[in-house]
């Protein structure tokens, strides 16, 4: 949560965080916490005219609710030095995001933010009228689909595992599951 990131900050900075040593850091833009694991993005600040951003290139983690200020973002550049991307990293920021991805421990097409590791849709950010996973994809993360406007969504045989809140503000039809031969018709209306 939000408040989560500050008392990382607080506990960070006042060095009340007896479990790691660590440090914060920020380029103008992003807030990082420096500790025995690495670089860890944790924030951002709300920023009006931002429009992109690059993730500093030593960065390995980019924390939950890192990105809920950026309201104006239009392109994330992840560097390859990135192994983790916690799910909702990105909730509450816009939602016609677009991400460069150098790290091959993501795969980031077609609108689709998939961790290769965990076989984890982590965000959809594209605007198709049918959606249709992936085979990588296993397991559909907090929000992946957060204010998505479609009609249909097409979940293959390899979805095993939905995450709360996978579908919040997401305006849709149905949703298709291949694997039962079935469908879940939705009102014209928020699921929440």
């Amino acid at each position: 949560t939000a408040a989560e990131g500050t008392r990382r900050i607080q506990e960070a900075v006042s060095g009340r965080d007896s479990t790691m040593s660590s440090a914060c850091h920020t380029d103008g833009y992003g807030i990082y916490l420096i500790n025995e694991n690495g670089k860890e993005l944790i924030g951002v600040r709300e920023d009006d005219d931002k429009i992109s951003y690059s993730i500093e290139t030593d960065t390995v983690k980019i924390c939950r609710d890192a990105f809920r200020k950026a309201k104006h973002l239009e392109v994330i550049e992840i560097p390859a030095s990135v192994r983790t991307i916690e799910e909702n990293a990105f909730s509450h920021g816009p939602r016609d995001l677009n991400f460069i991805c150098r790290s091959d421990a993501f795969l980031y097409e077609d609108g689709f933010l998939i961790d290769l590791a965990r076989h984890t849709l982590l965000l959809y950010t594209g605007s198709a009228s049918e959606i249709r996973i992936p085979e990588t994809v296993e397991i559909i993360g907090r929000e992946a689909f957060r204010s998505c406007l479609t009609d249909t969504i097409m979940l293959g045989e390899t979805i095993r595992e939905i995450h709360e809140d996978a579908f919040t503000t997401c305006r849709m039809e149905r949703v298709s599951f291949s694997k039962w031969n079935a469908y879940v018709y939705f009102p014209q209306k928020d699921i929440r």
